[in-house]
């Protein structure tokens, strides 16, 4: 069983405790929140706040790059370092200057992936192409060290890392997808020569002054050893843990270090004897359960070795910040602040410069403008850049502390035993015995809520107001309302990770959501794979190992997991999944209003459980495709759906002692004033503060640790465990007055087969393209609902500029045959395995399997 959090953190405190009211009864009455927690996203007396309430103070010069920048090296003699850029919206290499920070040159690139280095000499910069199938060679400028593309290597392979050998002559690039290294005339493109090495290489590094190259397996747990004399695997190194991609080397090739990012740790292999010879978990004692566990959620990413210091530098990409090792002994020294979610480092001499995927973030966006072109693309990736020389570690260490332990220090309360519905510690007297999670899929704060009075909410930005969503409104006004909540998600992946795990670890965020929201074919199913699930585990697992019952209606994010219960016995989490809850896991073809009644239904029959999974996802829509239903029609049976739900429960006995949050998995369709992650959350309960909106900045996590406290059980992570509860949300006295579900004011209509103007004519022929069996198959849904709610695409994007003729009509970015035919057979890999792992699973879908046998292609 996990135990709970050792000790709150420490440091410089914004708050250090307050004390609230207590009632007659001896209840405790929750103190109106403190200034500091009521801060949204964006600058405040000059600190950045992100969603969730972490803060971010970035040392040294920042240099915004747009995009998501993934890799940077410094280049020995010129004044310039080079960042791989791989946004959404974003393939480019980028040259930046060391001495001011200046933005120096983009150079755009259809496709681009993990993997850049410079030749021995310095005048040649290699770059991987991943589904370019390539990798691209430029010449670099002896003045300036700008860059001018010299020649593309045709490799006709998913091209992932890239290093050379001394003299310059022979270049090594991965078949991420094929599991195979290759070595390549670097002038011509030809390949020499190739080794299998199973698995998916990622990162590879020719180790200096030794004939051997070390592979990491970014889905596995070893490094591979290549021997280069004959080209054949020499040996593996077994990691103990998942996802390892830092890989870097001492200058003598005496030493070559991995970052294993699942399993939160940093090993130095003596490549004498390729035996692991120091082995450093990362994280802060403050930061650890009773039995001593470090908390999970560092995603130890990109590492620099400096041998002026002796010391290694790790992007701890969760915590904003790069680590400061011993490099012999790799026995923490400190951390420097970055910006948003660090990747990588490069350091030459006392220059250090750290990419920030994330960087600044999305900040607002608009409706109908040329920041609204997919949110995704919004994000604005950084580069710090500084003197480490000049440092003080010591107040820069504490600095990196209070940024991401600031979310628990801001609104810290101390109910001293009493009872509240929200206990300020884990298994504190609470009256809430049922907690009821509704999830619902993509949709912002404005789109559903900015004609919403009196809260933080802008009615240009509104897309589905009263008339789609009377039940939503209803909820806002009658109960807990939030409008400075955070979906921590840029997409539909990561959200439900976030809901299921908690945190999304580095393997998701930095390999495969990105490629696969492009449309790059081979990662739609990464999801499903041991690598994208964080070692730590998922809440199941976590309510499992404390002996907290619970039941699934409808996620399929966490499945065929298992835990060990506190009298010893193994359960999976398919043991608490419904499967006769219609559609079984995501299917928007299947009317939310079935499965509303289907659930009402089971609890009828079998009662509440403490926790309750349920996903709502019919507000995702199906676009404009002919013959579908409308969006609004599709959003207003969510919104019914949803408060059948909640009319039910507030009918049964168990009400009094319930507690249901109402969120959404991410923000990709609708704008936002505030911030592109900003959304929905309600509170519905007789313990929550009616007519009442919260300002305190919350997000994914702080439902967690609301859970938590509530159920009586210790953090899963990092995140949960330092998140804001949602305190301020309740009340000591109760009103058990049940909820009425508004009727429907939108019937059901469908979309035309033709429509008369031209905008719709497009988006309705790109929706008949998607594919609406999983969450998100499409990036373009987004623009394709601004043309649904105002017959306007967002300006600049794809989409309008195909309406407005600009650019032929090709469809939306999809697959091709092969592809699809990959995706299917992936598809099908991904569910048997899936069913392997659990008899049963195997029982209960015996004829589905069969059915799926026979499907044809």
């Amino acid at each position: 069983m996990r135990k709970l959090l050792r000790a709150h953190v420490v440091g410089a405190s914004l708050l250090t405790g307050c004390s609230g009211r207590v009632g007659g009864d001896g209840t405790f009455e929750a103190p109106p929140p403190p200034a500091e927690a009521l801060l949204s996203v964006g600058v405040h007396d000059g600190t950045r706040i992100l969603p969730g309430g972490r803060a971010i103070t970035p040392t040294g010069t920042q240099t915004e790059l747009g995009g998501y920048p993934a890799e940077v090296i410094a280049h020995p003699t010129l004044d310039v370092v080079y960042v791989n850029n791989v946004g959404y919206g974003l393939r480019a290499v980028q040259v930046v200057s060391r001495s001011t920070g200046a933005l120096l040159q983009t150079v755009s690139l259809p496709e681009s992936w993990h993997g850049l280095t410079l030749s021995p000499d310095g005048t040649e910069l290699y770059q991987a192409g991943g589904d370019a199938r390539s990798v691209r060679v430029f010449t670099v400028s002896p003045t300036d060290g700008q860059l001018t593309l010299a020649r593309t290597l045709a490799l006709s392979i998913y091209a992932a890392g890239v290093s050379l050998n001394a003299a310059g002559d022979r270049l090594y690039t991965a078949d991420y997808k094929g599991g195979v290294v290759h070595e390549v005339d670097p002038q011509t493109g030809a390949k020499l020569r190739q080794v299998s090495v199973g698995g998916t290489p990622f990162s590879v590094l020719k180790v200096p002054g030794r004939d051997e190259l070390y592979v990491t397996d970014a889905q596995g747990t070893e490094v591979i050893v290549v021997e280069l004399g004959g080209f054949t695997v020499a040996g593996r190194v077994a990691l103990g843990g998942d996802a390892p991609m830092g890989l870097e080397s001492t200058p003598d090739g005496a030493r070559v270090f991995v970052s294993v990012t699942d399993a939160e740790r940093v090993v130095a292999i003596a490549t004498a004897t390729r035996t692991i010879v120091a082995d450093q978990r990362l994280g802060e004692a403050e930061l650890a359960d009773d039995e001593g566990t470090l908390l999970a959620g560092i995603s130890p990413a990109g590492t620099a070795y400096d041998a002026t210091r002796n010391r290694l530098y790790v992007a701890r990409a969760g915590d904003n910040v790069v680590a400061v090792l011993d490099g012999t002994s790799l026995a923490p020294l400190g951390t420097i602040p970055t910006a948003w979610y660090p990747t990588d480092v490069a350091v030459d001499g006392d220059f250090v410069a750290v990419s920030n995927g994330k960087g600044l973030g999305a900040g607002p966006t608009r409706l109908l403008g040329p920041d609204n072109a997919e949110g995704k693309a919004l994000m604005n990736g950084t580069l710090s850049s500084f003197d480490v020389g000049s440092l003080d570690l010591a107040e820069r260490t504490q600095q990196a502390y209070d940024n991401w332990t600031r979310p628990d220090r801001v609104y810290r309360l101390d109910a001293g035993g009493r009872t509240t519905p929200l206990p300020t510690a884990p298994g504190g007297p609470t009256p809430i015995q049922h907690v009821v999670l509704i999830v619902r899929e993509n949709k912002t704060y404005d789109s559903v809520l900015g004609d919403l009075a009196d809260t933080e909410a802008d009615p240009s930005r509104l897309e589905w107001g009263p008339a789609f969503t009377p039940n939503a409104h209803a909820l806002a006004r009658e109960f807990a309302n939030h409008d400075n909540f955070y979906d921590d998600s840029e997409s539909s992946v990561q959200g439900h990770f976030w809901l299921t795990y908690v945190y999304v670890n580095h393997f998701m965020e930095h390999i495969s959501y990105l490629e696969d929201y492009r449309g790059n074919p081979g990662f739609g199913y990464d999801a499903a794979k041991s690598a994208a699930r964080p070692d730590v585990g998922n809440y199941f697992q976590h309510l499992i190992r404390n002996g907290i019952d619970f039941r699934i209606f409808g996620e399929v994010v966490g499945q065929a997991a298992s835990a060990v219960g506190p009298d010893g016995m193994m359960r999976s989490t398919s043991d608490y999944l419904d499967f006769d809850f219609p559609g079984l896991f995501y299917n928007t073809d299947i009317r939310d209003e079935l499965k509303a009644r289907h659930f009402i239904q089971n609890i009828e029959d079998y009662g509440l459980p403490p926790f309750v999974y349920l996903l709502l996802p019919n507000d995702h829509t199906h676009g404009l495709s002919p013959g579908s239903l409308t969006p609004g029609s599709m959003i207003a049976d969510n919104d019914y759906a949803t408060g059948l739900v909640v009319e039910a429960l507030s009918q049964r006995p168990e009400w009094e002692s319930t507690a249901i949050f109402i969120v959404q998995d991410d923000t990709q369709s609708g704008a936002d004033h505030v911030d592109l992650h900003r959304s929905l959350l309600f509170v519905v309960s007789p313990w929550a503060k009616h007519a009442y909106t919260s300002h305190v900045h919350t997000s994914y996590p702080s439902l967690f640790r609301t859970f938590d406290h509530i159920l009586g059980i210790g953090p899963l992570n990092r995140y949960d465990a330092l998140a804001t509860p949602l305190y301020d949300s309740f009340t000591s006295t109760p009103d058990l007055t049940p909820y009425v579900a508004r009727p429907r004011e939108t019937p059901d209509t469908t979309n035309p087969m033709n429509f008369q103007d031209r905008a719709r004519q497009v988006a309705a022929s790109w929706s008949s393209q998607l594919d609406f069996t999983v969450p998100d198959a499409s990036p373009v849904l987004g623009d394709i609902l601004a043309v649904a709610a105002t017959g306007r695409a967002p300006e600049g994007s794809e989409l309008a500029r195909v309406i407005a003729g600009e650019l032929p009509d090709n469809g939306p970015p999809s697959e091709g045959e092969a592809e699809e035919e990959e995706r299917y057979e992936r598809s099908l890999e991904a569910f048997h395995a899936l069913v392997d792992r659990d008899p049963w699973l195997q029982l209960r879908l015996r004829d589905e399997l069969e059915r799926l046998r026979l499907m044809p292609r």
